[in-house]
């Protein structure tokens, strides 16, 4: 099924195996599952789901569970920090919600702030950078990509 976006002038083309559905309910039946398809893409970036060594039936089914495992605990422990700790770094006009990635790039931000430069346990290097160094070292470590 052929479809041009309005907005950018965009082509683009759909298919499904059931011919019954109209071009409408094709369109709205991928936008609906498009969060699905982000949360795979996302696992397969950052979590390396699509890089298996194995490809045996037992080795997926104990790795690609363990990925998920991690998603969860990253969202939780994203889910914990406090609300004004929750904004993406990157935000723009039409963005509308927090994708995996943000709140992977936000628990990664706190955990080099919290555990690394805040841990007395640190060498004594990380005590003498200053705020500003710091934030940068920061911004260039904790981003995902």
């Amino acid at each position: 099924m052929y479809s041009k976006d309005s907005c950018n002038n965009r082509e683009e083309y759909f298919y499904t195996n059931n011919l019954k559905l109209s071009k409408k309910q094709v369109i709205e039946g991928i936008i609906s599952r498009w969060p699905i398809e982000t949360l795979f893409e996302e696992s397969k970036q950052h979590l390396k789901i699509g890089g298996l060594k194995g490809y045996c039936q037992r080795s997926i089914l104990t790795t690609v569970p363990a990925c998920f495992i991690m998603m969860s605990i990253i969202v939780l422990l994203f889910l914990n920090l406090p609300e004004e700790k929750q904004k993406p770094a990157i935000f723009w006009k039409g963005k509308e919600v927090i994708t995996f990635t943000d709140m992977l790039t936000i628990v990664r931000r706190e955990i080099w702030i919290q555990w690394i430069f805040k841990n007395p346990m640190s060498p004594k290097g990380f005590w003498k950078v200053n705020t500003k160094s710091m934030e940068f070292l920061i911004n260039g470590l904790a981003p995902c990509d």
